[in-house]
């Protein structure tokens, strides 16, 4: 299994919410803790999470779960917001792993 666990620094907030505006290029699969909120902001990329693949473009928003294995592609380097939440650590939420959310403009 060649897939990346990525350690989300929650550090520099006083929140379990880290937000950042990502340029996509190529990024390899991975997976985290957190539960990721994306929403494309400029351009078009490709996402796959656990072998399903969506076009996104400009204003569609996914969410993806955590422990999902995702990778993105972009050819002309699309921006798109990026936020990221440790379950984990939000007050009155006891996440077993069973819970999992569907959010995605590309399912409708």
């Amino acid at each position: 299994m060649n897939d990346k666990f990525e350690l989300i620094n929650y550090e520099h907030t006083s929140l379990p919410v880290k937000v950042f505006l990502h340029r996509i290029g190529n990024v390899s699969p991975h997976w985290h803790d957190a539960l990721e909120i994306l929403f494309a902001i400029e351009g078009s990329f490709k996402i796959t999470v656990n072998n399903s693949t969506f076009d996104i473009a400009k204003n569609d928003l996914i969410l993806i779960n955590q422990g999902d294995i995702h990778s993105l592609y972009s050819k002309e380097g699309s921006n798109l917001i990026a936020l990221q939440i440790d379950l984990e650590n939000v007050p009155c939420f006891k996440n077993d792993g069973s819970i999992r959310f569907d959010l995605n403009t590309k399912k409708r």
